[in-house]
């Protein structure tokens, strides 16, 4: 009985942090021209022309083609992202900046289409 309850506490010990990871905080999303993007050690960050409070974090590289197009001809994008527990912890940028993690980019003018 004792084993059981050990196991118990410590599958509760290992798997508590994974559970605790995934909880996010904000879930939104955004509408604007991107205005500049780079890659850090970890995380990309993106930053979107009229939004001068947010550093958009994202580790998909295949966002960068979405990003560069909407830089270089003014398409507005459509950004969604979360804020998570620790997911993003290393993503840093400025004080001056809030870190959100991008989980999708579209073209907003793609939205519409069908």
């Amino acid at each position: 009985m004792h084993n059981k309850i050990i196991i118990l506490i410590l599958g509760i010990l290992i798997l508590s942090p994974i559970f605790v990871s995934a909880l996010t905080f904000q879930h939104g999303s955004s509408r604007d021209i991107t205005q500049g993007y780079d890659k850090g050690w970890i995380w990309y960050h993106a930053y979107l022309k009229n939004d001068h409070t947010t550093a958009y974090c994202f580790d998909n590289p295949d966002f960068v083609d979405i990003l560069k197009e909407s830089q270089e001809t003014q398409r507005e994008v459509i950004i969604t992202y979360e804020t998570y527990a620790f997911r993003g912890f290393f993503c840093m940028t400025s004080e001056k900046f809030d870190n959100v993690i991008i989980t999708d980019i579209k073209f907003a003018d793609d939205i519409h289409k069908v």
